[in-house]
């Protein structure tokens, strides 16, 4: 999903699932999925709008019976990151 925004190579994009026990939507106890990402920081607003729209299209598409699909994109600062790399 993201490698098509052509903002990211492959191989820099990690995943992580987490489903969640207790959850509440809307004031119901309905499926959702809220993709939170994080994107090293330089990206321009039209850039992080764009991926998130794809992803959000694409899950679209490979849930339609999922009424709430959301993304939310936050930057991290190259300063404060490190990775055993």
């Amino acid at each position: 999903m993201a490698t098509t925004t052509t903002l990211f190579a492959k191989e820099d994009i990690k995943v992580r699932v987490n489903a969640y026990k207790e959850f509440e939507v809307g004031g119901k106890k309905t499926d959702f999925i809220h993709v939170f990402g994080y994107i090293l920081e330089g990206r321009t607003a039209e850039q992080k709008a764009k991926l998130s729209k794809n992803v959000v299209e694409v899950l679209t598409a490979m849930f339609p019976a999922v009424k709430f699909i959301a993304m939310s994109v936050d930057e991290f600062a190259l300063a404060g990151y490190c990775n055993r790399q």
